[in-house]
């Protein structure tokens, strides 16, 4: 049955032939999946050829978040996804294409088409978020430093550890691509949808600037995530 699911990310009913829908629905933990039927639901197919978005390890699948559908051209359907951003169908679902040009973000999260001048279509999207790390002195009561930890995607810090000499490591997950902070890095390229990090620097001191050491993304071309960090004692 391939449309057993828990949930459905994204529906749109043909105003002219209403019993043919298009559906966004789970498949599995990391994606989505587009599903079409021309008979109200009682069958539905697989109807996503295209909806992919190319990285240096080959082509990938795009997940629909939202749906919508041009009024006056039943036929031109739009998807908005995760990571490939907004794909437009102009033969009823059977081919897409994406339509990117002028996005500063892929991770587009709803669509909808104007119903006056059914051209202007409009996307939203995620703008991300960041990691953070701060220090405070003994007692809490003073900032002594803080840094931001992230790209222009979602970027998050999972895990802080310290060794003897007080360097502060830092492990993480990342959407963020080329403009995430890397350094001598063993693995320079964000090969998947998500990735963990791991980060080693020393916090600066009056008079003493930080340095880093390293930040490195860690992970293959799916969905890789780290939960912590521990540091072993260097005499062990």
């Amino acid at each position: 049955d391939v449309c057993s699911s828990d949930l459905i990310t994204g529906l749109v009913i043909d105003p002219v032939s209403t019993g043919t829908l298009y559906a966004g629905v789970t498949q599995g933990v990391l994606f989505n999946v587009l599903l079409k039927t021309t008979n109200g639901g009682a069958t539905w197919a697989i109807s996503d050829n295209g909806m992919t978005f190319n990285t240096v390890d080959g082509a990938l699948k795009a997940s629909p978040n939202a749906l919508a559908i041009n009024p006056a051209t039943p036929s031109t359907v739009y998807a908005a996804t995760n990571l490939g951003g907004v794909y437009k169908s102009t033969d009823g679902g059977a081919n897409w294409a994406q339509t990117n040009t002028g996005l500063l973000n892929f991770n587009a999260t709803t669509i909808a088409v104007d119903r006056v001048t059914p051209s202007t279509v409009y996307t939203g999207f995620t703008v991300g978020s960041d990691g953070f790390i701060v220090k405070l002195d003994p007692t809490a009561a003073s900032l002594l430093h803080s840094a931001i930890i992230g790209g222009a995607d979602s970027d998050d810090a999972v895990g802080i550890a310290l060794d003897s000499s007080n360097n502060v490591y830092v492990a993480g997950n990342t959407s963020s691509g080329i403009d995430f902070p890397r350094v001598a890095a063993i693995d320079f390229t964000l090969d998947g949808f998500r990735d963990a990090y791991v980060m080693k620097f020393s916090i600066p001191t009056p008079g003493v600037p930080g340095t880093s050491f390293y930040s490195t993304f860690l992970g293959g071309n799916r969905f890789d995530t780290v939960a912590d960090i521990f540091v072993r004692n260097e005499s062990e």
